[in-house]
C-alpha cells in the first residue's frame, strides 16, 4: 500500500510540475541512433521502475517485442529456416531499419532468397 501512495505521490508532483511547463523527456532508440520522447506523469513514475516498457509503450508495442527489435538490430530477421533447421539470419526484403511497429507487423517475412524460392514453387 505504501509503494502504491508513493507512486500517486510522485505522479502527482509530476503532473503538478508539468501544469507549471515542465516536461518529462527521454531519449528511445531507433536505427540510427536515438530520438527524444515526451512522457506522461504516469510513464515518467514507471520509467524509474522499468525504462524498456515504458519505452515498448511509447512505440505502441509490448515490452517483449520492443526488446527483440532491438536484439534483431531494427531489421525483421528472414522466417525461412535452413536445411540444418536454423533460422536464416538474413534480413527479410526490404525490412531493415524499420520502426518496432513495422517490425512487429512484418514477422514472418522473408528474405529475397528465400522468398524467391516460394514464388518458384507456387503452382
Amino acid at each position: 500500500m505504501l509503494a502504491g501512495a508513493m507512486a500517486y505521490h510522485q505522479e502527482q508532483l509530476l503532473k503538478d510540475l508539468q501544469k507549471a511547463g515542465m516536461s518529462f523527456m527521454v531519449e528511445r532508440p531507433r536505427h540510427g541512433g536515438t530520438e527524444s520522447v515526451l512522457l506522461t506523469p504516469n510513464q515518467a513514475v514507471r520509467f524509474l521502475g522499468n525504462p524498456a516498457a515504458v519505452l515498448a509503450e511509447t512505440y505502441e508495442v509490448s515490452e517483449a517485442d520492443f526488446l527483440q527489435w532491438i536484439e534483431d538490430r531494427f531489421s525483421v530477421r528472414c522466417a525461412a529456416r535452413t536445411t540444418r533447421n536454423r533460422r536464416c539470419r538474413a534480413t527479410a526484403t526490404g525490412l531493415s531499419s524499420v520502426d518496432p511497429k513495422t517490425w512487429v507487423a512484418n514477422q514472418g517475412a522473408l528474405c529475397s532468397n528465400h522468398g524467391a524460392e516460394l514464388l518458384v514453387d507456387q503452382p
